[in-house]
């Protein structure tokens, strides 16, 4: 039975969702769109309490792609390898499939291919991947004053 730092996998989480909503402002700002946008959900202009809330999501990803992370080491060990297999898994489901949906459903009915939808799906999945390494970084950093090199999953 393997137990989870649970103070590991939260920070690495935090960090984890830190990357994510950075990226994502940042892509929006340079390239003039929203991925949460382009994935097809909707996202309203956004004010405070929507910001806050759009915050709070990308820290809850974040948490998961933790969580995934620690999950996924007694299987692939603690390397980057293993952060970035959690981070694309996590971003299999809000983010390819619905932009893989849209980009089939435009090349179908207006006989054209979505190029900044697909480059949106590349961009997303660096920044999924990056976000699973921001996670592993943090956590084997240490939380709250632990040591540094601390296993993040324990062995029972």
């Amino acid at each position: 039975m393997h137990r989870f730092d649970d103070r590991k996998v939260l920070l690495g989480g935090l960090a984890a969702g830190a990357v994510l909503l950075a990226g994502n402002l940042v892509i929006g700002r340079i390239a003039g769109f929203n991925l949460v946008t382009l994935a097809g959900l909707w996202l309203p202009e956004m004010k405070a309490v929507e910001l806050g809330s759009y915050a709070g999501a990308h820290l809850l990803i974040g948490i998961f792609v933790a969580w995934v992370r620690a999950a996924l080491i007694p299987f692939y060990g603690t390397g980057a390898r293993s952060a970035v297999r959690a981070g694309l898994a996590v971003w299999l489901v809000p983010m390819a499939l619905p932009m893989a949906f849209r980009v089939i459903q435009s090349m179908l009915f207006f006989g054209s291919l979505e190029w900044r939808t697909l480059g949106a799906l590349a961009l997303s999945a660096v920044l999924y991947a990056t976000a699973g390494l921001a996670a592993a970084t943090a956590a084997r950093a240490g939380a709250l004053g632990g040591r540094s090199g601390e296993a993040l999953v324990e062995t029972a």
